[in-house]
């Protein structure tokens, strides 16, 4: 029965999309690395941005595994001023993807979308791995599988939406048997909070 690890890339400098991790988020991919040396994985699968490559690398260095970049693991959308949007156009359309998980933004994929082609790749993977991904594309995940019924959000009231907290580094565990999957743990971030305990 193999095991998922949905990680998101630690905390990163500034909000832009090339960014790449200040100190708290290198401190915090070193953790996740050091939990999960206790782990079975086989593979580590990361999205192509720098953030994520950079804890992915991380990770990999501890537990002497090559990282392999997919596609699936981005966020739904992605910041680029070649669009031209600003970027206050951009968080705009974020906000619409939240608010009606089915609509396609003017460059991207819907929230539904995202968590699809993440689900599909889950599909597709046979062995214990780690997947460094995104909160966005993580929750996505989550709410397509599970339903919002299962699920804790945040709420931002005066915009009416809502999104599941994944914080940097966390990780989320997904367990795979007979093609069913099942959440054992969301947001688990014990390993950063408690680092001698692993």
């Amino acid at each position: 029965m193999p095991t998922f690890y949905l990680i998101r890339h630690g905390t990163r400098t500034d909000r832009s999309e090339e960014t790449l991790l200040n100190p708290l988020g290198i401190r915090q991919a070193k953790l996740t690395a050091r939990y999960l040396l206790k782990k079975n994985i086989k593979n580590i699968y990361a999205s192509p941005l720098p953030r994520t490559t950079q804890t992915a690398n991380i990770i990999a260095q501890s537990l002497n595994i090559p990282i392999q970049l997919d596609d699936r693991l981005k966020e739904r959308m992605i910041y680029d001023p070649k669009h031209g949007k600003t970027f206050e156009e951009f968080l705009l359309e974020w906000d619409k993807t939240m608010d009606d998980r089915n609509y396609t933004p003017l460059y991207g994929n819907s929230a539904f979308e995202s968590g699809r082609g993440l689900a599909q790749f889950l599909e597709e993977l046979t062995e214990d791995s780690i997947l460094i991904s995104h909160g966005g594309t993580i929750g996505d995940l989550l709410r397509n599988m599970f339903g919002d019924d299962k699920l804790t959000f945040l709420k931002d009231t005066k915009k009416n939406l809502k999104w599941i907290q994944i914080s940097e580094c966390s990780i989320t565990e997904i367990t795979k048997d007979d093609n069913k999957l099942t959440i054992k743990r969301v947001n688990d971030t014990n390993h950063l909070n408690n680092p001698s305990k692993n």
